[in-house]
This record gives C-alpha cells, sequence and structure tokens, in this order.
C-alpha cells in the first residue's frame, strides 16, 4: 500500500442532471445530504496533495455527481493547476451542459483529458436510458465541443464512453455510434458490461460473496474517494456511504489514509479479517473470491 493517495477523485457537488437506469443516484439523492463543496474546504485537500509533488499523479474533480454543475468548477481545476503543476486533471461529464460558454470556459481551463459518458446515441435509447428529453441539443452541442477540442487541442483530449444497458439497447446501435464518432475523429470506448454497484443498481443484481481476498479494482489502494463534506468513503460503489474512513475537514488525508479504520477495512477487504455479512464489498463485482 501507497503512503499517501496517488490518485484523487473529490466531489465538487453532489447533483446530476440525469437519472441514467444504470446509475444510483436517483434512488440516493433524497435520502442524503447534498450539496456543494465549499471553496476553502477543496483548497485544504489540494494544498495537502500539494505536500507530495512526486506521489500524487491524478486529481479528478468529479465523483458519483455531474461535475459542470459546479459553477466554481474551473476556478477548482486552475488551483489544482496551480499547486500541483505536474498533476494530469481529469473529468468524466455526460455533456449535457456543454453549450459555447462553458464549452469555451473549459477549454482555457488547466484540465489535461474529458470523458463524456452518452448511454445512447438515437433519440429513443438516450432519453429512456438517461431519464432526460433532449437528446438533440446535448448531441448537437458535444459535436460543436468536440470540433472545438480536435481544432485547439487535438485528438487525445476528448473521449466519449458508451455504457451498454442491456435490454434497452438495440444490438446494432453501438456500432452506429461508433461510426458516427470516430468519423468525427473523436476516441470511442465501449463498456459492455455495467455493473450493480455493490447492489445500489435496482435493475441489476448484486454481487453475492461470503468470504473475498482482495479487489480487481484498478485503484483499489491508491485512490482517495472524498465526497462534498469532506467524508471520505470506501470507494465510488459506496453510494449510500455504509463506509466512511474520516472527513478531511477534521483531519488530515495522510491520517486518514494511514489511519486504524482505513487498515482494518483493508484487511477485510483482503480477507484477513471477516467482515459483517452485509459489508460492501460481498456485494460487489469487483470482489476477488477466495476458493
Amino acid at each position: 500500500m501507497v503512503k499517501f493517495p496517488e490518485f484523487f477523485l473529490i466531489q465538487t457537488i453532489s447533483y446530476c442532471n440525469a437519472r441514467c437506469l444504470i446509475c444510483p443516484y436517483a434512488d440516493t439523492v433524497s435520502i442524503q445530504e447534498q450539496g456543494p463543496m465549499d471553496l476553502d474546504l477543496f483548497k485544504k485537500i489540494i494544498d495537502e496533495a500539494s505536500l507530495y509533488q512526486n506521489q500524487v499523479k491524478q486529481i479528478m474533480p468529479y465523483l458519483m455527481n455531474e461535475p459542470l454543475l459546479d459553477k466554481t468548477l474551473v476556478e477548482k481545476i486552475n488551483y489544482i493547476h496551480l499547486k500541483n503543476p505536474n498533476v494530469w486533471i481529469h473529468i468524466v461529464t455526460n455533456g449535457i451542459l456543454l453549450d459555447d460558454n462553458i464549452s469555451d470556459q473549459i477549454l482555457n481551463s488547466s484540465v489535461n483529458s474529458i470523458k463524456i459518458s452518452m448511454l445512447g446515441h438515437r433519440k429513443a435509447t438516450y432519453e429512456k436510458v438517461m431519464g432526460l428529453s433532449n437528446s438533440y441539443i446535448v448531441l448537437e452541442r458535444i459535436v460543436r465541443f468536440a470540433e472545438k477540442v480536435l481544432q485547439f487541442k487535438g485528438d487525445d483530449f476528448l473521449s466519449v464512453c458508451f455504457t451498454n444497458t442491456p435490454g434497452y439497447v438495440p444490438e446494432d446501435e453501438i456500432a452506429e455510434a461508433k461510426k458516427f464518432w470516430e468519423a468525427k475523429g473523436v476516441k470511442y470506448e465501449i463498456i459492455n458490461h455495467p455493473i450493480s454497484r455493490a447492489g445500489n443498481v435496482k435493475i441489476m443484481n448484486a454481487s453475492r460473496h461470503k468470504h473475498i481476498s482482495g479487489c480487481n479494482s484498478i485503484w483499489r489502494n491508491n485512490m482517495i474517494h472524498i465526497l462534498f463534506n469532506g467524508d471520505v468513503i470506501l470507494c465510488c460503489m459506496d453510494w449510500r456511504r455504509e463506509v466512511v474512513l474520516g472527513n478531511v475537514r477534521e483531519q488530515t488525508i495522510e491520517e486518514i489514509w494511514n489511519g486504524a479504520r482505513y487498515d482494518k477495512i483493508r484487511k477485510i477487504i483482503d480477507g484477513k479479517e471477516q467482515g459483517d455479512s452485509n459489508f460492501l464489498c460481498y456485494r460487489c463485482e469487483a470482489a476477488i473470491t477466495q476458493n
């Protein structure tokens, strides 16, 4: 385990403007505290990260949200770069808000790369799966944004990701979307197997494990997940905030990362200790199961 996180996911605002079928947001937003992260707290996080310049590799100002809803996002992105000039800054967005004004703000910021998540290409699919009714407007905005990206940033700045929702997306639609974006010079990624987010997506069945011996996540040992209120949760599967490891408003990141609470949770994940039968990771597809 690294002594300080190399990757950061930071929820600068907790809201989203979509209601995607493969996302737990719609089922959790009304039962938990929500809000924006205040700038002082954000700066506290980034300032501590700057003390570990040789270790921190990537800071991503999004987590279980739509980052473009944060009206201070560009200010926060630029602060990351100011304090951590060598870190890679990346965001994932649904692109709904990418009008010309916001597009220009993003392109003039210090962000290094952007991924746009689209769960449908045709009008009926997009609006059903993402719970929206403005698919044509969104597509036009993203196309214009892509044109600006290719002109001013090159072809490594932007990618479009299509996550298939089984039973809702016609088989030929994914190939149609791939052809559409590649013709425009945009990198295109396909995820054919969405996950239940540890049982938090109601249209999908959760995994059930009695024992586990690790996690298959590529960032399992080196990423920290910080909510808008400063709470550190276990990972992006923890939509109901079941495993809160500390709060960066009250503690340092280093104290939380190397603290007793986190150490005990790591032992449960690694199978060195047995957790409660409903422990988050026992319901997760990313868990490594014991024989």
